[in-house]
């Protein structure tokens, strides 16, 4: 089990993709180290906070409502997020798709 966790710990920290897990409120559970990077901070700092820590609030508002969309179709969507980060401004294109700890569960 060490070894599965090693191994997809170090996939993780490998990918120049940004990978997080948000929970319900969506509150960030998990984000690799390049996407902490990207946002200029440690992923301690991120894990726990919202995305208005990391983006003002209309991008924050807008993230939230495609999470919750996602969330209420159970289908990923994929599409283009502008936003400013680390001081200039950026457009990521995301995929992403519900996580589920559970049958029935968010």
């Amino acid at each position: 089990m060490r070894r599965d966790i090693d191994l997809l710990q170090a996939v993780l920290d490998g990918t120049t993709d940004v990978i997080f897990v948000k929970d319900a409120a969506g509150r960030y559970l998990f984000i690799n180290r390049i996407g902490a990077q990207l946002a200029g901070k440690s992923m301690d700092e991120i894990v726990g906070r919202d995305d208005s820590f990391l983006f003002e609030p209309s991008v924050a508002a807008n993230i939230r409502a495609i999470d919750q969309k996602v969330m209420a179709e159970g289908m990923p969507i994929t599409y283009e997020q502008p936003g400013p980060l680390l001081a200039a401004d950026h457009t990521f294109l995301l995929t992403k798709s519900p996580y589920r700890n559970g049958p029935g569960c968010s």
